[in-house]
């Protein structure tokens, strides 16, 4: 074989990549296309399981977000607001007007 070949699943400029190890993989990326276990001579198509079934894909839209920021999972929280909704910018709390509620 004159080089390896490509998954196709993975795609991408690793998808001939060739690395060792000994499971298969649990979630897809596209860091690799194999992986070789050397102790039993297996070898593993990533982005699939131990039963070469495909790993679902992440949809592209929270693929998108994660990139662009807006995984609220990658990112830390936003920071409480300190100004009550009622004050105005610049209003103390001691001077708001009361909602209705109280």
């Amino acid at each position: 074989m004159p080089e390896a070949p490509r998954n196709t699943y993975i795609d991408g400029p690793n998808a001939a990549k060739v690395v060792v190890g000994f499971k298969p993989d649990e979630k897809v990326h596209s860091d690799y296309g194999w992986i070789f276990n050397p102790e039993t001579g297996q070898i593993w198509a990533s982005g699939f399981d131990t039963s070469d079934n495909p790993l679902p894909k992440a949809a592209p839209s929270a693929v998108q977000n994660a990139s662009n920021g807006n995984n609220p999972a990658a990112s830390p929280a936003a920071p409480a607001s300190t100004t009550p909704a009622n004050n105005q910018p610049g209003q103390s709390s001691a001077n708001a007007e009361p909602s209705q509620g109280e």
